[in-house]
C-alpha cells in the first residue's frame, strides 16, 4: 500500500604507498596498505589482535586510514587503533569494507564498532578484504565517471542528430569537455572538466572544487552528482546546458588523494590555506584557469569539504559561513541554504538552521592565519560573484541518514536545482494557495493564520521515505509509506505556533488505489502531542487533494507532530 501526505494547520487557523606491512607465518595473515589510497602503520600482531594506527605523514593530526587484510578467511580479528586522539579514528558507522577487490563497499559493522577499533569476522571465502575509514575516491573513480558521462553525452548527441535528420554530430553542441588543469608536484595530470554551455559564452558560470583536503572523499562524489544533473535528459539538465557553464576540479590535492595522505594541516600549510602563497601547482592553476577562461568572473564559487568523523556538526550537512564583511552577498548565501533545504529530494537532509555562523566554534578568523582558503580568495579576487561558499558533507552519518556515494550524488543533483533557482530559472516551488486539483471543497486551506508543515522536512522520517514522482504537481517531494499491509515507524517532527487557539488540521494526500477500488489503499493517523487528531488518506477521487481530518487546541509554543 502507498500513502503520501503533506500537512497544514489552519487556525479556525569519499601510491598507495604501502606504508607498513607486517606478515607472519605464525599468524597466517597479513595487514598492509597495498590498496588504492592506502594508509596504515601496523604496530604489531598478537594472535588475532592487530595494533595499528593511521600514518600522519606530513600532517600534524588527522583520522584517515585504509588497509588490506589477506589470508584471514574464517578468523575473527580485533583491530585496535593505538592513536586515540579525540577518541580514535573510527567513524560512527565503523569501517567501510569491500570483500570484492574494491568494486563495492558497505558498513557491515554499523553499530558494532568502537571509536578506537572494531572486530571483524572474515567469511570462509574472504581472503582479501579492504577496510577504509570512508568510501574511497581515487583517479579510477573519476575515470569511470567520465566514461559514463561521455556515454550519456554521446547518446544525447546521437538522439538530437536523429531528430534533426543530421547525419553528423558536429552540428550539435558539445556539453562536456574533459581537460587537464596542470601537472601535480609528482608530474601527474590533474583533471578538470567543463559541463553545460561550453560551446559559446554562457549566461552564467559556476566553479566547483573538492579535495583541498585530500582525504575528504565524499566531496568528490557530490561533484559527480552535480555533473550528472548537467547531463540529464530532463528539464533541469536542458536548462543548465542552455544557460550555465560548470567548471569542475574533482581533486585539488591530486597527489595526496591518490597516495592516501591526510591532507589536512599539512606542513607548512595545506592546499586550502595556499591561496596567499601558492606553493602547490593545483591552487595556482585554479586561479589562472578562472582568470584565463572565465575572465576572472563567476556567478558562483563552491568548494566542497568533509568534517571530522563524529560529533555535533560533524554528523550534519551544513555550511560554515565566511566573514559577512567579505561575502559578496550574505542574503544570497542565506537564500542558497534555504533553497537547498526546500528543493532537496535526496536522503541526506540539509537544514539551514545547522549552518555555522562566522565567529563561532572553529569557524573563526584565526583558523585562516596560515593563508587564504579557496573561498576567501574568491571573495577577494573573483568578480561578479553572487555565491562564494563551501559546505561540509559528513563521512558516514548525516542527520541520521547513511552517507554513501549515491546519497552524495543525490546531494549534488539537489545542489544543481539550487543553481537554477538562484540564477533565474523556474524550479517548481510550493504554491499552495493556488492548489485546486481536488474535488469541490478541497481547495488549498493555506492562508492568513495557517501553519504549513512540509513533511519532507520532518526531523525523523521513521519508516516513511521521500518520494518525488509527483513533485511537479506537489511543488516539493513528500512522504510515502510502503508498508505492504504493515504499519511503518512514525515520522516525527516538532513545530511552533505563535498564537494559542483552535486549529483545523488538513493533510494534502492521495488515494493511490482510487482507479480500481473505492476503498483507500491505506490510511494514516495524525497525532499532535500524543493526541489523535484524525485519519487521512481515505479521500475520494484519484487526484491530490486537501483533506480536513480534525481540529486540535494548541497553546503558543512548541508541539510534537
Amino acid at each position: 500500500m502507498k500513502k503520501a501526505v503533506q500537512i497544514t494547520f489552519v487556525m479556525t487557523r569519499y601510491v598507495l604507498p604501502c606504508v607498513a606491512l607486517l606478515a607472519s607465518a605464525a599468524y597466517g595473515f597479513t595487514v598492509d596498505g597495498d590498496l588504492p589510497a592506502g594508509n596504515v602503520i601496523v604496530d604489531g600482531i598478537d594472535g588475532d589482535v592487530v595494533k595499528l594506527r593511521q600514518d600522519l605523514r606530513d600532517s600534524n593530526m588527522w583520522f584517515y586510514w585504509a588497509f588490506r587484510v589477506r589470508g584471514a578467511a574464517g578468523r575473527t580479528v580485533k583491530f585496535n587503533f593505538t592513536e586515540k586522539t579525540w577518541g580514535g579514528p573510527v567513524g560512527v558507522r565503523g569501517p567501510v569494507v569491500s570483500t570484492d577487490g574494491g568494486r563495492t563497499f558497505a558498513y557491515p559493522l554499523d553499530g558494532k564498532s568502537r571509536t578506537d577499533g572494531f572486530t571483524y569476522t572474515f567469511g570462509a571465502g574472504e581472503d582479501d578484504v579492504q577496510f577504509y575509514e570512508c568510501h574511497p575516491y581515487v583517479r579510477a573513480n573519476w575515470d569511470a565517471f567520465v566514461e559514463r558521462a561521455l556515454r550519456v553525452e554521446s547518446c544525447a548527441l546521437s538522439g538530437a542528430s536523429r531528430k534533426t535528420k543530421d547525419s553528423t554530430l558536429n552540428s550539435q553542441p558539445s556539453t562536456l569537455s574533459i581537460e587537464t588543469l596542470c601537472k601535480s608536484r609528482k608530474g601527474a595530470d590533474v583533471p578538470c572538466a567543463r559541463f553545460g554551455c561550453i560551446d559559446r559564452d554562457p549566461k552564467f558560470r559556476i566553479f566547483m572544487s573538492a579535495r583541498h583536503h585530500c582525504s575528504e572523499t565524499m566531496a568528490s562524489w557530490v561533484l559527480e552528482g552535480v555533473g550528472e544533473a548537467f547531463l540529464a535528459d530532463d528539464d533541469l539538465g536542458r536548462w543548465l546546458r542552455k544557460n550555465v557553464e560548470l567548471m569542475m576540479v574533482p581533486f585539488t590535492d591530486y597527489d595526496g588523494a591518490q597516495a592516501g595522505d591526510q591532507g589536512k594541516v599539512r606542513k607548512p600549510h595545506d592546499h586550502n590555506r595556499d591561496y596567499t602563497e601558492f606553493l602547490y601547482p593545483e591552487t595556482k592553476a585554479i586561479t589562472e584557469w578562472i582568470g584565463s577562461h572565465a575572465g576572472g568572473t563567476l556567478d558562483m564559487f563552491i568548494d566542497v569539504h568533509c568534517p571530522w568523523v563524529r560529533g555535533e556538526y560533524n554528523e550534519w550537512l551544513y555550511t560554515p559561513w565566511k566573514d559577512p564583511k567579505i561575502l559578496p552577498d550574505p542574503a544570497a548565501e542565506k537564500r542558497f541554504s534555504e533553497l537547498l533545504e526546500e528543493l532537496q529530494c535526496g536522503s541526506m537532509r540539509y537544514r539551514a538552521k545547522n549552518d555555522l555562523p562566522f565567529g563561532q566554534r572553529w569557524n573563526k578568523g584565526v583558523n585562516y592565519k596560515e593563508g587564504w582558503s579557496a573561498v576567501i580568495w574568491a571573495c577577494h579576487k573573483v568578480k561578479g560573484l553572487k555565491i562564494a561558499r563551501s559546505y561540509e558533507v559528513p563521512f558516514a552519518n548525516a542527520n541520521g541518514a547513511v552517507v554513501t556515494p549515491e546519497t552524495c550524488r543525490e546531494l549534488g543533483r539537489d545542489t544543481a536545482k539550487v543553481f537554477r533557482a538562484m540564477l533565474g530559472g523556474k524550479v517548481p516551488l510550493p504554491n499552495l494557495e493556488a492548489v485546486t486539483d481536488g474535488p469541490p471543497g478541497t481547495a488549498s486551506p493555506i492562508g492568513p493564520g495557517c501553519k504549513l508543515i512540509e513533511c519532507e522536512r520532518f526531523d525523523d522520517l521513521g519508516g516513511w521515505t521521500l518520494d518525488a514522482q509527483f513533485a511537479e504537481t506537489m511543488g516539493s517531494p513528500y512522504l510515502l509509506a510502503h508498508g505492504l499491509g504493515t504499519p511503518v515507524a512514525d515520522a516525527v517532527t516538532s513545530f511552533d505556533v505563535a498564537k494559542p487557539g483552535d486549529y483545523d488540521v488538513w493533510v494534502r494526500t492521495k488515494n493511490w488505489t482510487a482507479l480500481w477500488s473505492v476503498a483507500a489503499a491505506g490510511t494514516f493517523e495524525v497525532k499532535v502531542d500524543g493526541q489523535a487528531v484524525g485519519v487521512g488518506g481515505d479521500c475520494a477521487g484519484e487526484t491530490w487533494q486537501w483533506q480536513r481530518i480534525g481540529r486540535v487546541t494548541l497553546n503558543a509554543g512548541r508541539h510534537r507532530l
